[in-house]
């Protein structure tokens, strides 16, 4: 059987029947955003069939089509800060992200000899409307109905996985190209025959900068308060007191503001426009000795300052409305202090050893809140605040930091170089030994730092479990060393 799967209506009306034809354990043939496949339910008998009609070997896993990350999540699948951080900027499209989680959720035949499993959300309008279509429910039977109603089968489709509108983008219709200027004074001055002082004064403005805002969501003000209102946000279940029936849910507040949706048939409308600006501004002294007795040096010290509202577009900065007051702040490369030191000494027998020292102020990272919650559409939101959610005397309540308002420790590097000339016959040589962070040192440089990420709370306040505390960072190597030779003809 084939069925037109070109265009909404073609979507529309095939859904129903491919959704049926893969309960029954059937295999589907469909396209995608690059090649076309085949393809089953995440089921052991219809893995099975798809790996003999495709003459697969055993220990070579299939891919596993999402509807996206929270599709994922919701079958166990972990993702790292470096797997957030791709899904975020290139799903939905042709990533396959390979993650470890989904023990007991998901089939064994998925997982790879590594452990595991290779993730795709497509960006193909059809098929990503089919996998989002419905659970796929394990027992493959209903709940029932009433107690003591013997639970009728269902094909193992369960209930719908998101009733989401789309999200859209559109661009401002006053865009303009952003630019930036830049101001530099600066004078030298001799001191002496071998001594040199220069002096210098960088501005640089970096303006109509491009981002992207949701317009479509807004918050309210808690007149009680006179905070943002928090009154849902995450959803409870709640036993059945008739024996036999299923939990319902309840809306209870998640301890962040609230989304308000102003167009109910869209989810996220992001605008593109030139919403951000950013600063930066440096005084910079240079003291410079000439080589004089076989030997030179450098120094230098630079204060300086960078603020503005993001670092660049693909930043989730504006799309949350609740984070629009605290997005103003230091940007992610502002180093208020740098000192420098180089130099170098020209010993006998042509060897020469040279050295650089610098010192730096610690760069600016942020204490963020990122999760799911619901907007009082029930639209499923993936956000990102700055702060965190502590427990209160009234309950859970959200306590927010301006960005990047902490700071890292300060860097010290050093660095060493010995090398000495060879003349053999009529070429020239060189050999040089250089070693890099000499002190060993092994500094951790924070650029986000999430401790709430999967903890939970109950409506009382009181913390029901916490998770694994979540950091977007990046660790120093330790010393390292490099041996050069150099030949010239």
């Amino acid at each position: 059987m084939i069925l037109p799967f070109r265009t909404p209506a073609d979507i529309d009306a095939a859904i129903p029947a491919v959704s049926a034809h893969l309960a029954a354990g059937r295999l589907l043939g469909y396209p995608t955003e690059t090649v076309y496949g085949l393809g089953s339910l995440a089921s052991v008998p219809a893995l099975e069939n798809l790996a003999r009609l495709k003459g697969r070997q055993p220990g070579k896993p299939f891919l596993l089509l999402v509807a996206g990350r929270g599709m994922a999540e919701e079958w166990g699948l972990v993702f790292t800060a470096s797997a957030r951080a791709l899904s975020d900027a290139f799903w939905p499209g042709p990533l396959t992200l390979v993650l470890r989680g989904g023990e007991g959720k998901l089939p064994d035949e998925l997982r790879g000899r590594e452990g595991g499993i290779a993730v795709r959300h497509t960006s193909h309008q059809g098929i990503e409307r089919l996998v989002r279509y419905y659970i796929y429910d394990r027992d493959g039977l209903a709940p029932p109905i009433a107690p003591g109603v013997v639970p009728v089968p269902d094909h193992h489709i369960g209930g719908l996985l998101s009733k989401a509108p789309p999200s859209i983008t559109q661009v401002d219709r006053q865009l303009q190209t952003p630019y930036s200027d830049e101001t530099t004074i600066g004078f030298e001055r001799e001191l002496s025959p071998d001594l040199g002082l220069a002096v210098r004064y960088i501005r640089r403005q970096f303006r109509q900068q491009l981002q992207d805002l949701d317009l479509n969501h807004k918050t309210r003000i808690n007149p009680q308060t006179g905070g943002l209102l928090d009154r849902f946000g995450a959803v409870t279940l709640v036993a059945s007191e008739t024996p036999g029936l299923p939990p319902t849910s309840n809306r209870v507040p998640d301890g962040r503001p609230d989304l308000f949706v102003n167009d109910p048939f869209f989810n996220e409308v992001l605008r593109v426009g030139n919403y951000n600006d950013a600063r930066y501004g440096a005084f910079e002294i240079e003291l410079r000795r000439r080589l004089s007795r076989r030997w030179e040096l450098t120094g230098s010290y630079a204060y300086s300052r960078a603020t503005g509202q993001a670092e660049d577009f693909q930043s989730q900065l504006g799309n949350d409305p609740s984070t629009m007051q605290l997005e103003e702040g230091y940007l992610s490369f502002d180093q208020r202090h740098v000192v420098k030191l180089n130099g170098v000494a020209f010993l006998p027998n042509d060897w020469q050893l040279g050295g650089s020292t610098s010192w730096s102020s610690g760069l600016p990272y942020s204490l963020v809140s990122r999760f799911y919650s619901l907007d009082d559409a029930d639209y499923q939101q993936f956000r990102t605040l700055f702060g965190q959610v502590v427990p209160g005397d009234k309950g859970i309540v959200f306590e927010p930091e301006r960005r990047n308002s902490r700071r890292n420790g300060p860097v010290l590097d050093v660095n060493a170089r010995v090398s000495k000339n060879l003349v053999i016959g009529r070429t020239t040589a060189g050999l040089s030994l250089e070693v890099f962070n000499l002190l060993n040192r092994d500094e951790l440089i924070i650029s986000s730092i999430d401790p709430s990420r999967n903890a939970g709370f109950q409506p009382t306040g009181a913390a029901t479990y916490g998770g694994p505390l979540q950091l977007d960072a990046t660790r120093r190597f330790g010393r390292r060393w490099q041996i050069g030779f150099q030949i010239s003809f």
